[in-house]
């Protein structure tokens, strides 16, 4: 991934957004992004916009918390290649208790084709 962008989420509950360009040797055999790299995507992007928000993962273990992925759902609509700007749109949709519900998605930032849909729980522990 090269030229990351995050724009900060308002209090208004706008989302986050981070650019970024698939590397050449993010994609498979079959000459796209593979699978496995749509999930590292939105983790970055999911680091990002917290700590766009200042709740860095240095900031969260200083304090004797984390935040970890407990359940993730990726839906993979149409594929990325070598070179291809990406935009993640990030963005929390409900905090219930120690739980933490996030949507994403994954678009080509030329043609803004939608490529991944995601909802991800988060939960905080010690």
């Amino acid at each position: 991934m090269t030229e990351q962008r995050v724009e900060r989420s308002d209090a208004n509950g706008e989302p986050a957004r981070l650019q970024l360009k698939v590397r050449h040797y993010e994609v498979d055999q079959y000459g796209h992004v593979n699978h496995a790299q749509y999930v590292h995507y939105l983790e970055v992007a999911r680091i990002e916009a917290l700590e766009a928000l200042g709740l860095s993962l240095a900031e969260m273990r200083r304090q004797g918390y984390l935040i970890l992925a407990v359940e993730l759902s990726v839906k993979y609509l149409a594929p990325a290649r070598s070179g291809d700007p990406l935009e993640i749109v990030t963005y929390v949709r409900e905090i219930r208790g120690a739980r933490s519900f996030w949507v994403q998605e994954i678009r080509d930032v030329v043609s803004q084709r939608l490529l991944v849909t995601a909802e991800v729980t988060g939960a905080f522990a010690t």
